[in-house]
Parts: structure tokens; sequence; C-alpha cells
């Protein structure tokens, strides 16, 4: 028993960043015993991988997809264009998923864009 503190003691002492499941395959013993010995020997656990996330609008690093606020207001309500008149606008990112799981295939601005864009077809940037 003492033979296997110490030797999870000098294992640890020789690679300081190795976790406590590599140090119990190698040794054979469960990963929760490793840490209570290290613990007690008053040894540094291994600092845990963090899994590096950056912003989807602005880039930087956040701990979620996108940060609150403006870059979150961006995300979720993107700029499209009306295939109607032109007009640039925000429209919800879940409104815009919804459209094109029913089949349509163009974002109107108003519903009076809506029934003028179906109506004319003759406009080439309205098909």
């Amino acid at each position: 028993m003492a033979h296997l503190i110490s030797n999870i003691i000098k294992i640890k002492k020789q690679n300081p960043l190795l976790s406590n499941q590599n140090i119990s395959e190698k040794v054979g013993c469960s990963r929760q015993y490793v840490h209570r010995i290290l613990r007690k020997a008053d040894l540094p656990n291994a600092p845990r991988k963090r899994n590096v996330r950056f912003c989807k609008v602005c880039g930087s690093e956040s701990t979620a997809i996108v940060h609150k606020g403006r870059c979150s207001y961006e995300y979720y309500r993107p700029e499209v264009v009306c295939s109607f008149c032109r007009v640039k606008f925000r429209r919800h990112l879940a409104a815009i998923k919804q459209g094109y799981i029913r089949g349509f295939s163009y974002i109107y601005c108003s519903r009076e864009c809506y029934t003028k864009g179906r109506a004319d077809k003759t406009i080439t940037w309205a098909k």
C-alpha cells in the first residue's frame, strides 16, 4: 500500500501535467484514489483542458457561442434583404430557419412585398 502511494506521488512529480486517469491506468487503481492521495500529499491536480470558444460575431474569446448584448442581437437577428423591394432589415434567426424548412425560398419584409413579389414573376431578382 505504501509502495503504491509513493509510486503515485513519484509519477505525479515526474509528470505534473499527467491526468489522474492516466496515473491510475499506469499504477492500476481508481482515479478517485489517485485524487485522494495527491490531495493528501498537497500536490496539485492537472489543470483541466479548457475548451476555447470564440464569439461567432466579434471573434473574441468567449464562454458561450456569442456574447450577450450586441453580439447576441446581431447573431440571432441577422440582416437580410427583401426579395422584392431590396430593403435591408433584421429577422429572427428561428423565423428564417422555419421559412426554409417550410419550403419558402424568398424572404419578404412585409405582407405587401410578399403579395407583390408572388404576383410579379417578371422581375429577375424576385424569382
